[in-house]
């Protein structure tokens, strides 16, 4: 893996609330709902997390039902931490 996304991937992770969130993902898939309720901050809060979470490749989304379910992209995460 090339430097600038390993970089990327840690300055990521530097915020507290995004590391919860892999650490979250990393127990089960959750959705932007039971995230919010663990982490007790709002579901808007969640989502942007999210977005700069799946912008650095770190997690995936897919559709169960009506919501969306999030899990840490491991391949990258290994590789980053390797």
């Amino acid at each position: 893996m090339e430097n600038s996304k390993i970089v990327k991937v840690f300055r990521t992770l530097g915020d507290d609330t995004r590391f919860q969130i892999i650490r979250l993902l990393l127990g089960s898939d959750l959705c932007v709902g039971a995230l919010s309720r663990i982490l007790k901050i709002s579901k808007p809060s969640v989502s942007q997390h999210l977005k700069i979470l799946r912008e650095a490749g770190l997690v995936k989304g897919g559709k169960r039902g009506y919501w969306t379910h999030y899990e840490v992209e491991r391949k990258l995460l290994r590789e980053a931490t390797i």
